[in-house]
C-alpha cells in the first residue's frame, strides 16, 4: 500500500514508519527537516515542505492510497492550532486525487467517555492555558467525520516507550484508559488500514 505519513519524525510517528516498513508498504513522509530521518535515505520517499504549504501538501497527497497523521504538539501552550489546517488541508487534496483512507491520532480526553468538552475541564485547562491541543484535535476530529472518506480516528490513553505486546483493548468508548506503548499504538494505526469494524469509528485504545 502506497502511505503518505504525516508527524513521521515524532516519537509514533516513527514508530508507524518502522512497522509499516517492515509490512512492505512503501512509504513517503512529508516532513520539515528531511535529516532527521537520514537514516531512511533510500528506504522511503522523503517529501520536505512546511505543513501550511498548501500546494506542496496537496500534491504529496498523489497517488497515495491512504494517509496517516501522527501529528502531535511538544508542549500544550501551542497555540498555533497547525493540525486542524494542515489536515483540512489533506482533506481537500485526498477529495482532488481520490485518496479515500485516513488514519488520524487524536488523544484521550476528546469525544467518548472521556470528552474533553466536560465544562469544568474546558475551564481549568484553559485556565492555565494548556487547551489548545485539545481544541485542535477536537476541531479536527469534527471535519475528519464530516468528510465522505473512510477515515478512523485512533485516541491513545498515556503514551509509553514500553515494549510491542500486540494485546490491547482498542474500541469506541473504553470505560477506563490506561496506558499504551507507542509500538503498539503503531500497530492498531496500521491495523486500521485493513480492519473495517474500524471503519468511520473513533477508538480508544489502552492495555
Amino acid at each position: 500500500m502506497k502511505i503518505l505519513i504525516l508527524g513521521a519524525t515524532g516519537a509514533t510517528g516513527n514508530q508507524v514508519l518502522n512497522l509499516a516498513l517492515q509490512e512492505g508498504h512503501e512509504i513517503s513522509v512529508y516532513v520539515r527537516n528531511p535529516k532527521k530521518l537520514e537514516n531512511y535515505f533510500g528506504k522511503i520517499e522523503i517529501i520536505q515542505g512546511e505543513l501550511n504549504d498548501d500546494n506542496k501538501l496537496v500534491e504529496a497527497v498523489k497517488n497515495k492510497d491512504a494517509i496517516i497523521s501522527t501529528l502531535g504538539y511538544k508542549n500544550l501552550w501551542d497555540k498555533s492550532l497547525f493540525i486542524n489546517k494542515a489536515v483540512s488541508i489533506v482533506l481537500k487534496a485526498m477529495s482532488i486525487y481520490g485518496v479515500n483512507k485516513l488514519i488520524y491520532e487524536s488523544a484521550i480526553g476528546i469525544g467518548g467517555n472521556h470528552s474533553f468538552t466536560n465544562p469544568i475541564l474546558r475551564t481549568v485547562m484553559r485556565t492555565f492555558g494548556v487547551a489548545n491541543p485539545f481544541i485542535d484535535h477536537n476541531r479536527t476530529e469534527k471535519i475528519i467525520k464530516q468528510s465522505n472518506i473512510n477515515w478512523t480516528i485512533v485516541r491513545p490513553g498515556k503514551l509509553t516507550n514500553g515494549r510491542f505486546k500486540g494485546k490491547y483493548r482498542a474500541e469506541e468508548n473504553l470505560k477506563k484508559v490506561l496506558t499504551i506503548s507507542r509500538a503498539d499504538v503503531a500497530h492498531c494505526i496500521l491495523s486500521s488500514l485493513t480492519n473495517e469494524n474500524w471503519s468511520r469509528k473513533s477508538i480508544d485504545i489502552s492495555y
